[in-house]
């Protein structure tokens, strides 16, 4: 049995689904993402390089701000993508079966 989203729903799917299209993108595949990946593993900073500790810790603040912000919007991207399959799923019924059979 389908079910109707909501016009939010309907929204919230389509962005995800967009959002899906661009991930399997070559550009972001072979540009993007790695780039992505690199700026969190690399999100540590060298204290030689630095003329004292505060200047050190603001580094190192900057650089765990940076890789955090990459890995929010990573998660962020793939939690949009999940909504949206579900929200599929439930256009489709099958969230509901599954209902059903717990409830039989």
């Amino acid at each position: 049995m389908k079910v109707k989203l909501t016009k939010e729903e309907l929204q919230a799917q389509q962005e995800g689904f967009l959002l899906k299209e661009l991930c399997q993108h070559k550009g972001w595949v072979e540009v993007i993402l790695p780039r992505l990946e690199l700026a969190v593993k690399s999100a540590v900073v060298d204290p030689r390089n630095f003329k004292n500790d505060e200047e050190y810790i603001f580094a190192q603040k900057t650089a765990w701000a940076g890789g955090q912000n990459v890995t929010d919007l990573l998660n962020w991207i793939d939690s949009k993508v999940t909504e949206a399959e579900m929200l599929s799923e439930k256009e489709q019924g099958k969230g509901l079966d599954k209902v059903r059979e717990s409830i039989s």
